[in-house]
């Protein structure tokens, strides 16, 4: 499971995936993402992965693009970033 700890309803608990296994919606302030079975927050990068985006080879290789180099960008704005995005598949 996932958690949203950016996003409190009004009961006081975090959003989770939804049982169809569908991530909850990353907003710009999605930074605090804890993954039951990774036991950790999510990076940016694997935030990004989450879209689609070709921040690895593997993502790359299927979509037909280069990597989408993302070294040196901190993880506050890689996680901003995804929030920010749109699915891309």
């Amino acid at each position: 499971l996932l958690y949203d700890f950016t996003q409190y309803p009004a009961n006081g608990r975090a959003l989770c995936e939804t049982r169809d296994k569908c991530l909850p919606t990353l907003r710009t302030q999605s930074s605090a993402m804890w993954s039951t079975e990774k036991k950790r927050f999510l990076h940016g990068e694997e935030m990004l992965a989450a879209h689609c985006f070709p921040v690895t080879e593997e993502f790359a290789k299927a979509a037909g693009t280069p990597v989408l180099r993302v070294d040196g960008l901190a993880n506050t704005h890689l996680c901003k970033m995804a929030g920010n995005s749109m699915h891309v598949a």
